[in-house]
């Protein structure tokens, strides 16, 4: 079934927080989070076990070194992009 808004995001090693971002973002309307784990020490999949397995949350190993987030973005896009309305990709710098 498509989504209406989802969210896409790379992510190294963030642990401390990564649970409280997920939440809030679910929170505010968004259906689905696709984090890409660009090689955490503790894996993504690890700490987001629990939403993985109810749905909300896909978790992507993506161990890339050169240009990580638009290599990332451009693969969730190709992946996932027809299956939502709305994709946010949120951007660090």
């Amino acid at each position: 079934m498509p989504r209406y808004a989802s969210i896409c995001a790379i992510a190294k090693d963030e642990d401390p927080y990564i649970v409280e971002w997920a939440e809030y973002h679910l929170s505010i309307g968004f259906e689905h989070i696709h984090v890409y784990d660009n090689g955490s020490a503790r894996p993504v999949r690890d700490i987001l076990r629990e939403y993985m397995d109810a749905g909300l949350v896909t978790v992507v190993d993506f161990p890339v070194e050169v240009e990580q987030q638009p290599a990332a973005y451009a693969d969730c896009l190709a992946a996932y992009g027809a299956g939502t309305e709305w994709m946010a990709f949120i951007v660090h710098r």
